[in-house]
């Protein structure tokens, strides 16, 4: 097996951006593998390669609703980025990977702060990042999660922030935004398989619901909070969230106020 030749590609974002529907159209590729192990328990687990490796430690180890703290970012100069850790993480994948295909594709949350760890420990390495607005992302996390909402969208913020930093290491990176997935996908299929050099090639219709965004900001419109957020009027707390937040959030081309202006990452 010449590892040399193949290129080896990792989605990163936050839980519930929509990088695994990107992962499952993707995977439809006739050039590109998909790591999955379908004997995973838990079905969202499935294709997240975090969970099927030795090397570090995966996201749920970490403090955060989608385990990203401060020790979760690693890059060049950790400890862990060796070629013996490399061969080490390999192993551990090839078996959930067809080698044949020339593409070879993981997909788990915390590849969003460990760009420049993968990319010392690879030489082929391309990076699509998924960004999705934040007030969908938090209605849909607090499934799971009980935290403040002011305090996920914090979270949401600082795992972008530190994945901001990192780019300037970075050698193949693309940022792909779930409401381009929705408004007109094939339009930003397209636009993946040409950074990865690939042909369009016959692909299944993807799997984007579309107004799912629109569901979450009428709530957010009307009552943001949840039971552990302490402002008793709802206009009082979205207030809070616009002055401190929303300078952050406009960078990446998003608005509390402005639900549906989605405007290019400023980064």
């Amino acid at each position: 097996m010449d590892i040399q030749d193949k290129k080896f590609v990792f989605i990163g974002g936050v839980h519930r951006s929509g990088k695994s529907i990107l992962f499952r159209w993707l995977t439809r590729h006739s050039k590109i593998s998909g790591l999955c192990n379908p004997e995973a328990n838990g079905k969202l687990y499935r294709d997240e390669g975090q969970h099927f490796q030795s090397v570090y430690p995966p996201g749920p180890e970490y403090d955060g609703p989608a385990g990203f703290d401060a020790s979760a970012h690693l890059d060049e100069t950790s400890e862990l980025a060796t070629q013996d850790h490399a061969r080490r993480l390999l192993a551990d994948w090839e078996d959930y990977w067809d080698m044949e295909k020339p593409v070879l594709l993981e997909n788990s949350p915390p590849n969003l702060v460990r760009t420049r760890y993968l990319q010392s420990l690879f030489s082929n390495t391309f990076f699509i990042i998924v960004l999705r607005h934040p007030i969908p992302v938090l209605y849909e996390m607090m499934r799971w999660n009980a935290d403040r909402m002011d305090r996920m969208l914090e979270h949401w913020l600082s795992c972008y922030e530190t994945f901001e930093e990192d780019i300037p290491h970075l050698q193949n990176l693309l940022l792909v935004k779930y409401e381009d997935l929705a408004s007109d996908p094939e339009r930003e299929i397209e636009r993946v398989l040409d950074f990865l050099g690939l042909k369009r090639g016959r692909m299944e219709n993807n799997d984007v619901k579309k107004g799912e965004n629109d569901k979450h900001f009428e709530v957010w419109r009307k009552e943001p909070l949840n039971r552990y957020n302490s402002f008793p009027i709802p206009i009082l707390f979205r207030l809070y969230c616009y002055l401190r937040f929303e300078s952050r959030v406009r960078r990446f081309g998003y608005s509390l106020f402005d639900l549906h202006g989605v405007q290019d990452v400023q980064l």
